[in-house]
């Protein structure tokens, strides 16, 4: 074919294209047409790009997304679960200005610090608890009852006072119903989900919600990791023991609860023994 019946021939389709659009029926389905092709590419294109977001590089088995979901919602989680039916392990850390000591200066550098490494273990069946207390690798064995305390010799029971079990920290604290309440008065600040199916709560606790005659604004962090649906709860209550206490300098509390419903019934003390024992 000459060259010059060549651009003839694409001049002449070019033209005959150009009538064909005035036709309705043939834009619209050419439109269509490329609409099509154009949502195929885009879909492609985002399967392509997704594909490295959808594999998890995740060599701990602990990725992070943090989120802050609803927070009602969030406050109705494994704690709810636990009622009077759980083992548990309580550890403490506890730093107070040791007034013991020869304090010659109000220099804060020079305040001497003493520091307490303490734990409680045990379980709770109903009304029963067993508390046993180690302190320097000494443990000590308490029975709760209702609201009284024994300690057991020679099968005898002994009315003890509260006090002698918890004396650096008050039981209240420790709790599990004071915890309760104080992540509901809590804000949530956010969750952390890991890959591996445990969860992360921490909350912020404003102190004078505690302490109503307080006003500023500290805060005491409430930790809360759930472990194949076991809770860890960790609290520093330095921020609201030093309002109430100003020799404390610090105060961590570490709960953790197992066996939650699962502990065999047990009695400590049956009515007629604790007749005899508070008399």
């Amino acid at each position: 074919m000459k060259k010059e019946e060549k651009i003839k021939e694409n001049k002449e389709e070019k033209q005959s294209f150009f009538e064909k659009l005035k036709d309705k029926k043939y834009k619209a389905k050419l439109e269509l047409t490329l609409g099509f092709g154009l949502i195929i590419i885009l879909l492609v294109y985002a399967n392509i790009s997704g594909v490295g977001n959808n594999y998890n590089y995740n060599y701990n088995n602990t990725t992070t997304p943090t989120t802050i979901p609803n927070e009602e919602e969030d406050k109705a989680f494994i704690l709810d679960k636990i009622t009077d039916n759980y083992s548990y392990n309580i550890d403490i850390v506890l730093a107070k200005i040791d007034e013991s000591s020869d304090q010659s200066t109000n220099q804060e550098e020079n305040t001497q610090l003493k520091q307490y490494d303490y734990s409680y273990n045990g379980k709770t069946y109903k009304n029963n608890t067993i508390i046993n207390k180690i302190v320097d690798n000494n443990t000590t064995t308490y029975y709760q009852v209702d609201n009284e305390y024994y300690t057991k010799e020679n099968d005898t029971y002994s009315l003890d006072n509260i006090d002698n079990i918890y004396d650096l920290v008050d039981q209240k604290y420790l709790n599990l119903a004071t915890i309760k309440e104080y992540i509901n008065t809590a804000s949530l600040d956010h969750t952390t989900n890991y890959s591996n199916g445990n969860t992360s709560y921490v909350y912020n606790l404003q102190v004078k919600d505690i302490i109503k005659s307080y006003t500023e604004d500290s805060n005491v962090k409430i930790e809360i990791d759930v472990e194949n649906e076991l809770p860890t709860i960790i609290i520093d209550y330095t921020n609201l023991l030093k309002v109430i206490d100003s020799t404390i300098n610090e105060c961590k509390v570490t709960i953790k609860y197992t066996d939650i419903n699962t502990v065999e019934e047990f009695t400590i003390i049956d009515e007629e023994k604790q007749n005899t024992a508070t008399d």
